[in-house]
């Protein structure tokens, strides 16, 4: 099979399928969000990330937006754990 077709197979595979490479899976990050409506219309609430226990609170649609992105290109920054067993020799 050509290079090219290899790599492109590899990435149409289940992310979380054990036979793809680590380079081809995506990183999923969890959060639980708890929010809440004021009486004068504002989402108040809490942003918690699963896996490292983060949080931050937020008032506003559109500062959720900004904690969820920030906490995202946090977990892009970690290393994967699957990443750094399959580094070992």
């Amino acid at each position: 099979m050509p290079p090219l077709a290899r790599r492109q197979r590899l990435r149409d595979t289940a992310p979380d399928d054990p036979e793809t490479p680590v380079r081809y899976r995506r990183r999923m990050v969890t959060f639980v969000v708890r929010a809440a409506v004021e009486p004068d219309g504002v989402v108040t609430g809490i942003v918690h990330r699963v896996r490292t226990g983060e949080k931050a609170r937020f008032a506003g649609a559109e500062e959720l937006a900004a904690v969820v992105a920030r906490m995202l290109v946090g977990a892009s920054e970690e290393p994967d754990a699957a990443a750094v067993e399959e580094e070992q020799p």
